[in-house]
Order: C-alpha cells, then structure tokens, then sequence
C-alpha cells in the first residue's frame, strides 16, 4: 500500500476542486485518487468495505510504520487502522460524493508494451506548453492508418513519436492534459518490459489499463482540437547531415553555458566541422565544434538551446541523429521513431 499511495499522491492537488479529492478511496482489491480530471485505481491487497480517508494521513501512517501490512476497518463511520502496536481513529469522507466511473463504451486505440508508451510520451512530453490553460497544454495521439503518433507543441517547437500498430481500430485522434500523460509514462515506465498497455477512448475519455493486475487510468479529454501539426513535419530527404546524439547535446550545452537569459539561443554553423556558438554582453562568448558523422548542409540557424537538449538528451547517446533545415529555417531532428522541429529564434548574421 505503501507505493500505491506514493504513485496516488501525485494525482492528489493541492487545491482541489472538490474537498472530496484530498481523500483516496480504498474498495475490496484496490485505493483509487481522483482529482476531477485523473482518476486512477491501483490492486491493493485491501479486503475490507468501501472507505473514504485523507490520502495524507493514510500516506503519514504507512512512513511512520515498518510494518508491511496495515489492518483497516470502517467502525461507526470512522476508520480504525492499525499497526504493530499503533492504532489511529480517522474520520472518513461521504464515498457518494466521489466521481465513480463512467457506463460509456470504450473503444480501443491500441496494445503496446508499457516500457514503449513510456518512452514515446517521454521523448514527446518537453514540447507541451505546460504554462498553457489550452490544447497545447496536451499530448495528441492520432491513430492514422495503422499508426500511433504522439505529438507535442508549444508553437515553438514540435515532439513527434510514431508507432506501428498491429491491431485493427479505427482511426481517431484524442487529447490528454500533460500532467495526465507524465503520470501515465511515470506508472508505464514502472511497469516496464514484461507487461503491456492498453488504451481505449469513450466519448469524454482516455483509458490506460497498464499491467496485470491492471492499474487503471481514466483521464478526461482536454477540450478543443489539436494544431494541424502534419504539415509542420517536412518530409525526410535523403543524404541529410548525420551526427552523434550524444556529441552534439554536449555541445549545445557547453556553448550555451554564455546565453544571455533574455535571448537563450546559440547559433549553429553546419559544415564539415559543425561549430555552436554564442555571444552576448553580460556573458561573453563561447564556441564549440563537434565533428559530424556526415554533412550535407551548408547554413547557419539560431535557436534555443534548451529545446535541442530537451529531444536529444532522450536520444541512446551514440545513436546518429538525421539532421535537415526546412525551409522556413526550422531545425528538424529525426531518428528512426521520433522527430523534432525547432524553430529558429532569428536569422543568424
């Protein structure tokens, strides 16, 4: 129980909407948190009847304890828990105030194994606008024609991650709010390679059932509709300019060590030996070359250095890494599942 409701309380907010959600509900076989958007059950060896108690004091107890086992009962509308040679009285909220689940008909998207989900949503999840109260506060998954994308943007830059999907669903495109997405790729990623997700929708609703036993998670939709990001993507040329992953994120890193805070960008020269660059007043000037594996570009693009390490550092470190420059001057990242497109900041000089 103890993990549980350390995985719980990362649903939990701070100030939630309804009083109720500072609760986790406990049922025969599982402890659930909701806060009125996430909502996620987890099997527990839990035996007894419905309970609804503070997820803080329960989490408190569970530290407090070296036991490995809390026995709970409901006795007179209070819940007595006991430990070793500890025993707490807790009040218990109304159950019938909790937001249970839906009777609407899922529909599946796909079955993947859960350390895959993980990474897709990890290496796509830095391009949300986690500042936004809209659509780009979302991660996309668009089910076209046998393929899983999972797409991320902040009108600034773009994270795609693409899947080959072997089932037969329909196609279809939802949202999840960013926050749900990292929850779902935190518990995927504990799950790992031995067990597999599967994803279904409803008309209000994304549903990851993640494991055996299945943790189970329901996240509401996020409102609106997602950018037409296909047409942000330029298509892959051949004989583009390759590099080491690892190489150019150290590289970036380094030059941007005397970006100023008000711009944050650094200049990169693509040539034979690449050279990232950066100049400012109150920092000074840095410059850094790394060699390319192969170079087919010839140009110089400006741009933020955070947002190349936030896709390359997701990159295994001596993997190569296409590279190409679309025409409006973006900086596209590609490997063999996932793409990035970075805007520049400016024309360089």
């Amino acid at each position: 129980m103890s993990q549980a409701l350390a995985t719980l309380r990362r649903i939990i907010p701070t100030n939630p909407p309804n009083e109720i959600y500072r609760n986790v509900l406990l049922r025969p076989g599982s402890i659930e948190a909701n806060n009125g958007e996430i909502r996620c059950r987890i099997a527990s060896d839990y035996d007894g009847s419905d309970l609804c108690v503070s997820a803080r004091q329960l989490h408190d107890i569970t530290q407090a304890t070296t036991s490995d086992s809390l026995t709970i009962e409901a006795v007179s509308g209070r819940a007595n828990i006991q430990a070793q040679r500890g025993v707490w009285k807790m009040p218990t909220a109304d159950g019938e105030l909790w937001q249970h689940a839906t009777n609407q008909r899922n529909h599946s998207i796909c079955n993947m194994p859960a350390d895959q989900l993980a990474s897709i949503i990890q290496t796509t999840i830095d391009a949300a606008d986690k500042l936004a109260v809209s659509n780009l506060n979302a991660i996309c998954f668009d089910l076209n024609d046998g393929k899983l994308n999972v797409v991320a943007t902040d009108g600034r830059r773009l994270h795609c991650s693409e899947v080959d999907i072997e089932q037969a669903t329909d196609d279809c495109e939802v949202l999840i709010p960013a926050q749900a997405a990292s929850i779902v790729a935190a518990l995927a990623n504990k799950a790992g390679s031995e067990f597999s997700v599967q994803i279904d929708r409803n008309d209000s609703e994304v549903v990851f059932q993640i494991g055996d036993p299945a943790t189970t998670i329901w996240v509401r939709q996020a409102n609106g509709r997602f950018p037409k990001w296909r047409g942000v993507v330029p298509e892959k040329k051949p004989n583009t300019t390759i590099v080491n992953a690892k190489k150019l994120q150290q590289a970036v890193k380094q030059a941007a060590i005397c970006s100023a805070e008000d711009t944050k960008s650094v200049a990169i020269k693509w040539g034979s030996t690449t050279t990232i660059s950066c100049k400012s007043s109150e920092y000074g000037t840095s410059r850094v070359d790394v060699e390319p594996i192969r170079c087919n570009h010839d140009a110089e693009t400006k741009v933020n250095p955070a947002f190349c390490v936030d896709w390359l550092k997701h990159v295994d470190g001596m993997e190569p890494v296409d590279v190409d420059i679309a025409k409006n001057g973006a900086l596209v990242f590609r490997n063999e599942t996932s793409t990035a497109v970075i805007m520049p900041m400016e024309q360089a000089a």
